[in-house]
């Protein structure tokens, strides 16, 4: 009775252990959060899957127990995966926090810790709450969102054919866009792939442990059930989509975009979620929960200390990915105002011209705004534009990856950079949807960037800039968009500005008080 009144503290211990010292690693999903895309949802990942683990150790068999096998296997993965994890992300800080190299070595720290602890026995009932882990490596899920979103974006589009001969909807400006009669005017409305339903097809992910773990059957059965559920989420997202379209021509805009059409999606969820427990028997499947057992064998006193020991180590060693320099959310630079128009001023050599200037405060927040603004200097057409707000966590949704990839843009290639005085950023090139909406052409180059400033009086401010451009007003091919797009990475990198676009970013960059010098 007291190994199993035990177990769940040290099972409890081994979490705490795999998950603060890489707390950093985890918290490079977090900037996602509340970003409007599937990547919002990686972030649970770990969490099921720790929990899934949780329940599985506290569920143990009889296993058999090695002392010096677990001793030499747990020494050797702790020290190895331990230094790959701090080396790594010392010498090649933007691969382990940026490119999330980090998590996929994550799971092999977990399994080290739990055989140096709880001995090798345990690696069949960790394999898969750990593999499960390596599902919230972004660059997998972004290759999932490349091959599902198309596609499904493409089944709106053809749904949407079925509603031409409602009055109050109508296609204007091409493929995707439309216009929906509201209570005072024509609203415009773009179906882009943003609304295609791949945030709630691809959550299902987070229904794969749930369904493995829980319910007794055969693989084939939970196939079946899981491939159910992926189509009744595309069935609710369609139908999601009809309830937001006739609820902003029947009210208004702030209702049915700012308020039903995020919190609709969560709730269907929810109903898919609930209807999957309800079916689960008509796919001869039945619910089960772990009975807990007092086999899991609590670790000696000595690897246990050696273990904190090294989670501590390990902590210290990963302090690098949470500390950037100036005009990062830890560093914040001293600015003397807050007002947009200081930070895209007037350029010499460009006409500046005043594309967007509203109050974001319903969005982000008091205070919040945004300012877009058009350079041209007769060969480039250069589009700026800095959001302002008091709280960092909503600017995550605002991220370069998320507008772009998650909201009808392709991405031809994306490059992690060091701006100014080490601020992390991002050089994206583009395939726009619709090139008409962007002025930019059919491919163009995006770069942008987080800034954290701090006013006199202590107050902070959190700043996003964006500059896209093009270097030239003709049209090229995708092959010299990303030869361009390596272009500007190369000029960012050797601290040269002499491509318009780049142009404007250092005049942002001097005005927020990043930099005195050439980026």
């Amino acid at each position: 009775m007291e190994s199993k009144r035990l177990s769940p503290m040290m099972v409890g211990l081994w979490i705490l252990l795999a998950i603060a010292p890489l707390f950093h690693v985890w918290s490079t999903l977090t900037t996602d959060f509340l970003a409007d895309n599937p990547l919002a949802y990686l972030v649970w990942i770990p969490v099921v899957a720790f929990a899934w683990a949780f329940l599985r150790l506290l569920s143990m068999a009889p296993y058999p127990d090695d002392r010096e096998l677990n001793s030499i296997l747990g020494m050797t993965g702790i020290i190895l995966f331990g230094l790959v994890l701090a080396l790594g992300s010392y010498h090649w800080p933007w691969a382990f926090s940026i490119d999330n190299l980090g998590i996929l070595i994550w799971p092999f720290w977990a399994l080290s810790l739990a055989w140096f602890l709880f001995g090798v026995g345990t690696t069949r009932r960790l394999i898969h709450p750990l593999a499960y882990v390596l599902l919230a490596w972004p660059p997998l899920y972004t290759r999932i969102v490349a091959w599902t979103m198309p596609a499904l974006n493409q089944l709106d589009l053809t749904g949407m054919h079925w509603l031409d001969r409602v009055p109050w909807i109508r296609p204007e400006h091409g493929s995707g866009v439309y216009l929906v009669q509201s209570v005072h005017s024509w609203i415009p409305i773009q179906i882009s792939q943003v609304c295609s339903g791949a945030d709630s097809l691809l959550a299902i992910l987070l229904f794969l442990p749930v369904v493995l773990a829980f319910f007794r059957g055969s693989g084939i059965w939970k196939l079946t059930l899981l491939v159910s559920v992926a189509v009744g989420a595309v069935v609710l997202n369609f139908l999601r989509l009809q309830i937001i379209l006739f609820l902003l021509h029947a009210t208004n805009a702030n209702l049915a975009l700012g308020i039903v059409h995020p919190i609709l999606g969560f709730l269907l969820l929810a109903m898919l979620f609930t209807a999957m427990l309800g079916a689960s028997p008509l796919f001869h499947l039945q619910a089960q929960f772990p009975k807990l057992t007092a086999h899991l064998r609590p670790p000696r006193p000595v690897p246990l200390g050696i273990a904190i020991v090294a989670g501590f180590a390990l902590w210290q060693g990963l302090t690098p990915l949470g500390q950037w320099g100036p005009g990062t959310p830890s560093h914040p630079v001293a600015v003397a105002t807050t007002r947009l128009s200081a930070y895209l001023p007037r350029i010499a050599g460009f006409h500046r011209t005043v594309a967007l200037h509203q109050s974001e405060e319903s969005v982000m927040g008091p205070g919040s705004e945004t300012l877009a603004v058009d350079y041209a200097n007769g060969t480039s057409v250069i589009l700026a534009e800095v959001w302002r707000t008091q709280d960092p966590l909503v600017l995550a949704g605002l991220g370069g990856r998320n507008c772009l990839l998650f909201h009808g843009d392709r991405v031809l290639n994306a490059s992690p950079v060091s701006l100014f005085h080490h601020v992390p950023g991002n050089v994206f090139v583009v395939a726009a949807p619709t090139p008409a909406i962007t002025r930019l052409g059919p491919e163009y180059i995006d770069v942008e960037y987080t800034a954290s400033t701090e006013l006199r009086d202590g107050h902070r401010w959190y700043f996003r800039v964006e500059v896209a451009g093009w270097v030239s007003s003709k049209t090229v091919s995708q092959q010299a968009a990303i030869r361009a797009g390596h272009q500007v990475l190369a000029h960012i990198r050797d601290k040269r500005t002499t491509l318009p676009l780049l142009a404007v970013l250092e005049v942002t960059a001097q005005r927020l008080n990043l930099t005195t010098t050439s980026a």
